[in-house]
């Protein structure tokens, strides 16, 4: 099951309509998305967003990205013990300008030694981002998936967000 379940006390279903299941064996993980959105590489892993989104100035960044989107991120950790997810999720509120918790959604991803999952947000004014974020530590491999967007963009969109982030699992 994977960890939503606590939240919206479901089961595994099919996918629904329009959406497909991605395998990346290269980074060790599994999700599904609406078929429509584009997959892309970056830095460190992978990055999908909906045809047509927009391009905002990220306050993380600074330079545009799509809004919404969602990126997973993979990082080796040799000698990672299960402390480092919460030390992660604490830096976090450093690193990202007018940082807000919002709250805890779960403890757990699929197949994951430790994890944790939460929304936040961060930015100010027009430029206030949504985000909901999962960190999962697996094998001294710490894996990061952040799915965000501009308020609005996040709020349109944040049934397919969800779904798609509570899809992660580690394989």
């Amino acid at each position: 099951m994977g960890f939503f379940d606590k939240v919206f006390k479901g089961k595994e279903t099919a996918l629904p309509e329009g959406w497909q299941l991605h395998e990346r064996t290269d980074l060790g993980l599994r999700f599904s998305c609406p078929a429509d959105w584009r997959i892309g590489g970056i830095e460190g892993g992978i990055e999908i967003c909906p045809p047509g989104c927009a391009r905002v100035p990220d306050p993380l960044r600074g330079k545009e990205v799509p809004s919404p989107r969602v990126e997973w991120t993979i990082k080796d950790v040799p000698g990672a013990d299960k402390t480092i997810v919460k030390e992660t999720v604490k830096s976090r509120s450093g690193a990202y300008p007018g940082y807000r918790f919002v709250k805890h959604i779960a403890s757990s991803v699929k197949n994951a030694d430790q994890a944790a999952v939460y929304e936040f947000q961060y930015g100010a004014g027009d430029n206030l981002f949504s985000a909901i974020s999962a960190f999962a530590l697996s094998k001294n491999r710490i894996f990061s998936a952040l799915a965000a967007g501009t308020r609005l963009d996040f709020d349109r969109y944040r049934g397919d967000l969800e779904r798609i982030v509570s899809s992660f699992e580690l394989i």
